[in-house]
């Protein structure tokens, strides 16, 4: 199967980050969490074709 164009994956992230946003602000989480940034941040990246 073929890749999806990279403004849909582009689209795609933007929303789940949308959803992540709204879902923090509903219930915020009840401590900092610093040190799972930088996973998140891997994940991202090759969500996005990010380096």
């Amino acid at each position: 199967m073929d890749e999806p164009p990279a403004d849909a994956k582009k689209n795609l992230t933007a929303s789940a980050g949308i959803a992540i946003q709204k879902s923090l602000k509903l219930v915020p989480p009840e401590h900092e969490d610093t040190e799972g940034l930088a996973a998140v941040d891997q994940w991202l990246r090759g969500m996005i074709g990010g380096e």
